[in-house]
This record gives C-alpha cells, structure tokens and sequence, in this order.
C-alpha cells in the first residue's frame, strides 16, 4: 500500500470484551463461602488426609473428594519467596513473602502472602495464622496474609 492509501484507511478504536460470570463449582464454592465466614475448611479422602485448600480430587489417586472438614487458623511454612519491594500490582505495599503454608493437620500446602514480619523473622517451619479482611468477597482475598505466631 502507499502513503495516501493508509491514509484512507477507515480506522477506529473497538476493545473486543467478552463479560462473563464464572462458577467456581460446589469443592472451591464451599471454600470460599466459608471463608467470608472466617472458617478455613478443606476436603478428607479415605485415608484420613486433608487438602486445603479443598480439593475435589485427591491429586495422588483421583479418588472424588465430597467430605469438607474444618481445620484450624495456624500452620506451618514451608517454603517462601521474600517480597523487599513489592510492584504496583501487589496487595500489600510493604515488603512481605508470598509462602507455601501446610495448615494444621492437613496434607497439602496453599499459596499465600505472609506480612507484618521482617525478612530474618521468617524461616521454613515458622508457625503463622490467618489475618482476616474485614470486607469479605467470597474468594482468597478473604484472608488479607498470614502473620507469624510468636513463639
């Protein structure tokens, strides 16, 4: 094309969207929902294990998971990433860890954030507990972080 036919080019912005609601169906559903409750639940197999958060099969054998069990606040770092200078995009503007926490009695680890510590206060194995939002939405956001328990 030459010069004076892209100038006769009709253009105009358009953004292409596609609005939709998601379900997050009856295992996550449930676990949301009771997180705006401030009540961690997970899901128990046959063997007795607990996932949190709840899963709706066991990731080891497929076995379909449809008993949730309520699990305590606390548990226990596994492993972490220190945050120094947290970007834009993050909920918490102050240095903080994202963590793999297996809570209390369960089987399994979720990704959370740990805030309100110094980078030399958190180690692998550090017991932690829920900080809740006080404005609730039924998702993750529910729990605002995580926050160390004094020994």
């Amino acid at each position: 094309m030459t010069k004076s036919a892209d100038k006769e080019l009709l253009r105009a912005s358009f953004k292409l969207e596609y609005p939709y609601e998601r379900s997050p169906g009856p295992v996550i559903g449930k676990f949301f929902e009771e997180l705006s409750n401030e009540v961690l639940v997970g899901t128990k197999n046959s063997k007795g294990e607990i996932f949190v958060p709840a899963a709706e099969f066991d990731p080891k054998d497929s076995e379909h998971l449809s008993e949730f069990v309520e699990v305590k606040n606390e548990g226990v770092v596994q492993s972490y990433t220190w945050i120094e200078k947290p970007r834009a995009h993050h909920l918490i503007k102050e240095s903080f860890a994202f963590a793999l926490i297996s809570m209390d009695g369960t089987n399994s680890a979720m990704l959370h954030m740990i805030a309100n510590c110094k980078e030399d206060e958190l180690e692998i194995g550090k017991r932690v507990k829920v900080v809740w939002n006080q404005e609730k939405t039924q998702t993750i956001r529910d729990i605002k972080y995580f926050e160390i328990i004094d020994d």
